[in-house]
């Protein structure tokens, strides 16, 4: 038998040059990705820090911490890295600085130019600016890459990427609750912070106008005239009115939904979707018997609480694009109100057929399917539901002038809270504000309340208009939370 040659399992020196060549090349690329993205990191990050300042320094101004309204300084010197600077007063000046934050080494601005600086100063008690303005920070390395912080006359804090970046969207502010007033078809504003009343403006007239409430993503608020058949839009300065629109007969609940749509639950059984510019019809769509609440997911769908009669006891999915119907699902007796919590799942109060006689229950639905996950027991005749971004759901219930704070994942009732001392309050209306705080409407006694979020405990009681029924998003929260993913 002949010997066979040997194999040999080796490289050649041309093999093993051409090998490390590739290893190197494919190195330095993954090197230079890596310091791309963590470029790209840094910029997002200072983007959201610097959007964050500006929100801390207005609600300084709204609050008048230490009795002086804030704002801040943006320098971008000819020589040296930029920098800002939080300082106190109405007007910029080295003597009444705060606090100074130069920027990371690996950004820099182009709004404000080389040479040149620009102040954001917030008003007292209202947080607004005296004109709008814009902030532009980029990557030194790419200034194609960079990010644009606006801040509008109104004080809204948003930023936008620029040829890429990380972040984006607004900055989760509740500055004011709106609060409906049907008996004095008014609408009173307060300070989120201090619950001092900073305006009541006119709003819709006859019985049950206005009734319920919605903040848009300028914190423009939308109102429901039950017996005029309309909405109202007012300014969210002045308080001034800036349109009143049609609707169907009766309109009950309201929403606003991530393209600043807004959608009103009409009691002659439809849903009327405006162009929130404009105010216009954009459609009118079925849903089922005497619609009350409504609210928008983050998935585009908005859900219809159907209160009574033939079709009632029922809640209706429609797409946000189209207002096609996609599904009907039962629920409890009387669905008054709905929210959507944390993971998307939609929780219903079922009200009852008529007020003493409630459903006394809330039922979880599964946001995608519309299946039943579960029903729960909470007070006498639950009106308003509204979720936080802990985790909890929050129940008003109207007879026993008491509030539930149930686990969103579990249904286990955390707590139940008074509304204030003495019974008679009939919370109707709930919402939750950026801090986590919980205000109710009171319906008998002309006020609202504040809760601790953590605690339940009452922060404090104030007084607002006659029957603030006041259903609905009365700070913005729902909308920018659970809608826009604003954080």
């Amino acid at each position: 038998m002949k010997n066979q040659p040997i194999k040999q399992n080796a490289f050649t020196l041309i093999e093993l040059l051409i090998t490390m060549g590739i290893i190197v090349i494919a190195g330095s690329i993954g090197f230079v990705s890596l310091i791309g993205y963590r470029s790209h990191r840094t910029l997002g990050a200072q983007t959201q820090e610097i959007a964050a300042v500006l929100k801390d320094v207005q609600n300084r101004s709204i609050t008048q911490e230490s009795g002086k309204p804030y704002g801040v300084h943006f320098e971008n010197p000819v020589s040296g890295s930029g920098y800002y600077a939080v300082f106190s007063g109405s007007t910029y000046n080295t003597s009444n600085i705060v606090s100074t934050t130069t920027l990371d080494s690996a950004v820099e601005f182009l709004d404000p130019a080389v040479g040149v600086s620009t102040d954001v100063a917030f008003s007292a008690m209202i947080g607004h600016p005296a004109a709008s303005s814009s902030i532009t920070v980029a990557l030194k390395s790419d200034h194609s890459i960079a990010q644009t912080i606006t801040i509008n006359q109104d004080g809204l804090v948003t930023w936008n990427e620029g040829g890429g970046g990380d972040g984006g969207g607004g900055t989760l502010s509740t500055p004011f609750v709106w609060v409906a007033n049907g008996g004095s078809n008014t609408v009173t504003k307060l300070n989120v912070s201090t619950g001092a009343t900073i305006g009541t403006y006119s709003a819709g007239s006859g019985t049950f106008s206005p009734y319920t409430i919605a903040v848009d993503a300028s914190n423009n608020v939308w109102v429901t005239n039950y017996s005029d058949n309309t909405v109202t839009k007012l300014n969210v300065s002045t308080g001034a009115t800036i349109g009143t629109y049609s609707a169907g007969n009766g309109p009950q609940g309201i929403a606003i939904d991530a393209s600043g749509n807004v959608w009103v639950a009409n009691s002659s059984n439809t849903v009327t979707k405006l162009n929130g510019s404009t105010g216009a019809t954009i459609g009118t769509y079925s849903v089922g018997n005497s619609p009350r609440g409504i609210a928008v997911d983050a998935s585009g769908n908005v859900w219809v609480a159907n209160w009574g009669g033939n079709n009632g006891n029922t809640v209706t999915k429609l797409n946000v694009s189209t207002g096609a119907t996609i599904g009907t699902y039962s629920v409890g007796s009387g669905p008054r109100d709905v929210a959507v919590d944390t993971s998307g799942n939609v929780w219903v109060a079922n009200g009852g057929d008529s007020v003493g006689n409630g459903g006394n229950t809330v039922t979880k639905l599964n946001g995608s399917t519309g299946a039943t996950i579960e029903t729960y027991s909470v007070g006498d005749t639950p009106e308003g539901i509204a979720a936080d971004a802990s985790g909890n759901v929050w129940v008003a219930n109207y007879i026993d002038s008491t509030v539930t704070k149930l686990n969103s994942s579990t249904g286990e009732i955390i707590g139940t809270y008074s509304t204030g001392s003495g019974n008679g309050r009939w919370p109707f209306g709930i919402a939750v504000d950026a801090s986590g705080n919980v205000w109710l409407a009171n319906l008998q006694t002309d006020s609202v309340t504040k809760l601790n979020g953590s605690t339940g405990s009452v922060i404090g009681t104030y007084s607002v208009g006659h029957t603030p029924w006041s259903l609905g998003d009365m700070t913005g929260f729902d909308l920018q939370y659970f809608v826009l993913g604003w954080r």
